[in-house]
């Protein structure tokens, strides 16, 4: 049976997380980015080759909370990939203004 690689490398940045971060984790992320938590665990398993996408401000969101850059979500970066959105930007900085306080 051929392994589907995933789209981002979430379940995988989760993994590293301590036990208790990552129970935190699994309720606390959905509802600070503002989904479901179904949407988010879908999320983790985006096939590479879907052309579903996380929206851009939820990504920098979620960058923001694993302290890396957008493009290291990825498992293979796409090459159109634009990252220069003042919005998602925003959203990413609220986020990280929370998980400081």
């Amino acid at each position: 049976m051929k392994k589907t690689r995933k789209k981002y490398r979430i379940a995988a940045l989760l993994e590293e997380l301590s036990t208790k971060d990552l129970v935190i984790s699994k309720k606390w992320l959905p509802q600070q980015l503002g989904v479901s938590r179904r949407t988010f665990d879908d999320w983790k398993y985006i096939p590479e080759d879907s052309k579903r996408e996380i929206p851009l401000d939820k990504a920098y969101m979620l960058a923001s909370f694993f302290k890396i850059e957008v493009s290291e979500l990825f498992t293979t970066v796409p090459e159109n990939l634009d990252l220069t959105f003042q919005k998602e930007k925003h959203a990413a900085d609220k986020l990280d203004n929370i998980l400081k306080s």
